[in-house]
């Protein structure tokens, strides 16, 4: 894909950039891809503005797309990507791409686990617990039983 990015959005790819492990790219709408790189740079000249101070970004993705054109234009709807990395050659940032849907499915799976982990943990120290609970309980009835021996029928008060 190719794009022309203000400064509002070059403030924003460099945020997301800072934070790649932590953030991803949403591409709302359809956005159109070409087939190569150079297609992609070609679009970028042909659509060249003086009047405000852009500057040019390519994207890369591999990503279920609709082709449209033989095999020149992709289609891709509501895109969600990670920055893989960010290379400025030649007056152009070129960028790789990773979906986010691959990195959700990790952290997801990895979420599970120290759940899954988390959970045994609280069941070991629920098992501690209710067993020292159980203990004190049973000290609390032989003491009883004792002082009840110890008082006797007999007594007379």
């Amino acid at each position: 894909m190719a794009a022309w990015l203000g400064p509002q959005d070059v403030e924003d790819f460099n945020e997301a950039l800072a934070a790649k492990e932590t953030k991803a790219l949403v591409f709302p709408g359809v956005i159109l891809g070409y087939s190569s790189a150079e297609d992609a740079t070609t679009r970028l000249k042909a659509q060249e503005n003086k009047k405000q101070k852009l500057e040019k970004y390519t994207f890369h993705i591999k990503a279920n797309a609709l082709k449209a054109c033989g095999d020149k234009i992709h289609a891709v709807h509501r895109l969600f990507a990670k920055i893989a990395s960010a290379e400025t050659k030649d007056g152009v940032t070129a960028v790789e791409l990773t979906l986010f849907a691959d990195h959700a499915t990790k952290t997801m799976a990895e979420f599970a686990e120290k759940c899954a982990a988390a959970k045994a943990a609280v069941d070991a120290v629920k098992d501690k617990v209710e067993e020292k609970k159980d203990n004190e309980e049973n000290k609390m009835m032989e003491e009883e039983k004792k002082d009840d021996m110890m008082m006797g029928d007999d007594m007379v008060m």
